[in-house]
């Protein structure tokens, strides 16, 4: 019964024996990463892959306009609601200041000599995958 609805199926796209296994296949490997996931406890993205992570949230920062030449950020990553969540693989950070390279970071994040002017701090978590998330942003400006 299978093989006769699998042949009516082609038969009525006129798609060719390779053109429909092409078609199956990529059906079956979208399945696979949708199976693969649910295993892994997270999403899957367009691509098939685990999807990236959330925003840092930004819990401490140094206020708009400062004269303190150290600076502290406090971040965390938010959570995900459960059927998403993916214990078991932390979550690791990566920072930036005033567009440098990103460098590996934990929270707080203390930032010291800094020089006068307007500057920009940036976070970013990073999955077990080495997938990066957007990063969250602040500028302040030091006399």
């Amino acid at each position: 019964m299978l093989q006769r609805r699998s042949t009516r199926w082609i038969e009525a796209r006129g798609l060719t024996a390779v053109r429909a296994l092409a078609v199956l296949t990529a059906a079956g490997c979208c399945l696979g990463a949708a199976a693969y996931a649910a295993t892994r406890g997270g999403p899957v993205d367009q691509q098939g892959s685990v999807s990236r992570p959330l925003k840092p949230r930004l819990i401490e920062h140094p206020d708009p306009v400062t004269t303190v030449v150290t600076a502290e950020f406090d971040f965390v990553q938010p959570s995900r609601p459960p059927a998403r969540a993916n214990p078991g693989n932390p979550l690791r950070f990566r920072c930036r200041l005033d567009r440098a390279e990103w460098s590996w970071c934990r929270p707080p994040a203390r930032l010291r000599g800094l020089g006068p002017g307007r500057h920009r701090f940036e976070v970013r978590a990073v999955n077990a995958g080495g997938r990066s998330g957007p990063a969250a942003t602040y500028g302040w400006r030091l006399h």
